[in-house]
């Protein structure tokens, strides 16, 4: 009995819809309606890319089941989904379109660059906040524009759930010790939408945050602003602005950093999210799937030297390792020689503080350990 029970421990959990985030075959559906519950709920919790295995989760169930009850929940939140990023996108083209004719230079950052580069739609993959780098000494003269265009400045109220004015002591505070300014908001009232769509997002106003009702009952939903001035405390965005590229989706044209700067930083917020919390940062998984397979060897070689120079070869060894185990992707051959570098544990002594070596946070990023 001890024997069975150490052996229990001992054996890591494995995540069985991890496949609705890669772009491979879906498997044949469901043996169970549990089964189909189960893979909704976990692409409920990873909603910022639901658009997209939405489709996965739909092709896998069935029409049948695809259109019961037991997806819902899921059905709504696309419906929800669908419009804020809409909004999003508007406000979004708007700002840009501001900084551009003040000649403000910017990127697009994490999931907004993700989407712009490798998603079918720009709207495909959503998320609470838009996020943007500008150089620090624009930093500012950005903030203008974005409240120019109706944002504000803002401050998370947890427990009434709503964005409230900000304390601007404590924004001074927060902003000088960080590499991005306090949250700009902009609270949207949305009308004009068809009734099965408002009743989506009723039914969906109790289970997620962007969405809310206003005092005189309205549909609204908050926009949020990320304005960073550095990827990191220890990174500062001159390697993105050095290294950008120009995309154009549907007529409009976006900057984001290059394809290894995008997958280093998602890397970086995946692993030091993951090991400092718990059950946040999965859906950046999507984005690395669909990145990593448009490296070729010469960005993938550019990646490692990035990893190298900011400490995260660790790190990354811990997060791209899943993309071969789990899976099943091809890595670039200079990304297989990192996994393979950082295999051996260091000599005894070694700070893991100092080399970013605070462990494997795959299950804690899926609530598990």
């Amino acid at each position: 009995m001890a024997h069975s029970k150490q052996k229990k421990l001992s054996l890591e959990y494995k995540f069985p819809y991890l496949w609705i985030f890669g772009e491979g075959p879906v498997p044949s559906g469901p043996a169970s309606e549990k089964e189909l519950h189960e893979a909704c709920a976990f692409a409920l919790k990873s909603w910022q890319v639901l658009p997209t295995t939405w489709c996965r989760l739909k092709e896998w169930a069935g029409h049948k089941l695809a259109s019961s009850s037991i997806t819902q929940a899921v059905r709504d939140r696309v419906i929800s989904l669908e419009i804020l990023s809409q909004i999003q996108e508007i406000l979004l083209v708007r700002f840009i379109s501001e900084l551009d004719k003040h000649h403000i230079p910017y990127v697009l950052l994490k999931g907004n660059a993700a989407g712009v580069l490798v998603y079918p739609h720009v709207t495909s993959r959503c998320g609470v906040d838009l996020d943007m780098g500008v150089p620090k000494q624009y930093i500012y003269d950005a903030e203008r524009i974005a409240l120019d265009i109706g944002f504000v400045q803002s401050e998370w109220n947890a427990k009434i759930k709503r964005f409230t004015q900000s304390d601007m002591c404590r924004r001074i505070q927060v902003e000088a010790s960080h590499y991005e300014l306090g949250f700009l908001a902009r609270d949207q009232k949305v009308n004009d939408l068809e009734e099965d769509v408002v009743l989506a997002i009723h039914r969906d106003l109790p289970h997620q945050e962007p969405w809310h009702e206003t005092e005189n009952g309205d549909l609204a939903c908050y926009v949020t602003l990320d304005l960073h001035h550095s990827l990191s405390l220890s990174c500062d965005l001159n390697g993105t602005f050095a290294t950008s590229i120009q995309v154009e989706r549907s007529g409009i044209s976006y900057r984001t950093p290059s394809l290894p700067w995008v997958i280093f930083h998602i890397t970086e917020k995946i692993y030091m999210e993951g090991v400092s919390t718990y059950r946040k940062g999965g859906h950046q998984f999507a984005d690395l799937v669909r990145l990593v397979v448009k490296l070729n060897d010469y960005e993938a070689k550019l990646l490692v030297e990035i990893y190298s120079k900011y400490k995260m070869a660790i790190p990354a060894f811990y997060v791209l390792r899943r993309l071969l185990i789990e899976f099943e992707l091809k890595l670039p051959n200079p990304l297989m020689e990192l996994l393979e570098n950082q295999q051996n544990v260091p000599d005894r002594g070694v700070d893991a503080y100092q080399i970013n070596d605070l462990g494997d946070p795959w299950s804690k990023i899926w609530g598990q350990r």
